[in-house]
């Protein structure tokens, strides 16, 4: 006759069979959070992407300079960044600090422009076996002069350093302003009644980061636009240009 085995010596098997099955806890509130997600995960990740898009171009809007005054530079030589940093600091310090107090801020854009002369004299530099040294990307060109003419049609750049043959270009149509009705006379550095000698300027000598450019580079100031610029944008640009003139060093 077979035992009976006893209660106690079964439990332990119930037991662990039972911790052995699947079942399992759901609490609703989180089988309705993990629903919703479901049916609605797009329009959230979509949520969270403009999101981040706002949170980017806010933070970009708070690091943005304001420019109150414009100078362009126009020819050959291609002004490195390093020089560039220096010479907008340099007109910078030249304008009076804003109705808050601050130091104005001036813009320097560039424009590399060659003439065809200039082209036809780089790429006749040959090397010691005849071979041509430079090559000149005549379309590159072709679109920078276009920018230029659109940059200086528009008048913002008003404070100009330019390449005698685009100075000359500008000119012959009237784009300049006297030198006598800005300044109330003509200085000896001038070259015309129009244009004045960068190197020959005291400021440019006081910075010899201005030296990188050409020797025949011409300081000159546009016209005031008809339209689209400012009446106080222009003192500003007539400012910068008559304190360039009549720097005096320290």
């Amino acid at each position: 006759m077979s035992e009976i085995p006893r209660n106690d010596e079964t439990t332990p098997v119930r037991d662990e069979k039972l911790a052995e099955t699947d079942i399992v806890f759901v609490d609703p509130k989180m089988k309705k959070l993990e629903n919703f997600f479901y049916y609605h995960k797009w329009k959230l990740l979509a949520a969270v992407l403009i999101l981040v898009v706002v949170a980017v171009c806010v933070l970009q809007a708070c690091q943005t300079v304001k420019y109150d005054s414009f100078v362009m530079y126009a020819g050959p030589y291609m002004i490195t960044a390093h020089d560039a940093t220096n010479m907008t600091s340099a007109f910078s310090k030249l304008l009076d600090h804003d109705e808050e107090g601050e130091q104005r801020q001036v813009q320097l854009v560039t424009a590399n422009v060659m003439s065809a002369e200039q082209i036809v004299s780089l790429e006749a530099v040959t090397d010691e076996d005849g071979d041509k040294v430079y090559s000149v990307n005549r379309e590159f060109n072709h679109s920078e002069l276009e920018r230029f003419d659109s940059l200086i049609l528009a008048g913002e750049y008003s404070v100009c350093l330019l390449d005698p043959y685009l100075y000359e270009r500008v000119c012959s149509s009237g784009g300049f302003r006297q030198l006598d009705e800005v300044l109330g006379y003509k200085p000896e550095c001038a070259i015309d009644d129009y244009g004045i000698s960068l190197k020959d300027t005291e400021f440019a000598k006081a910075h010899p980061f201005f030296g990188a450019l050409p020797e025949d580079t011409v300081l000159c100031l546009r016209t005031k636009a008809v339209i689209g610029f400012s009446a106080e944008a222009y003192a500003l640009s007539e400012q910068l240009f008559k304190a360039i003139v009549e720097y005096i060093p320290n």
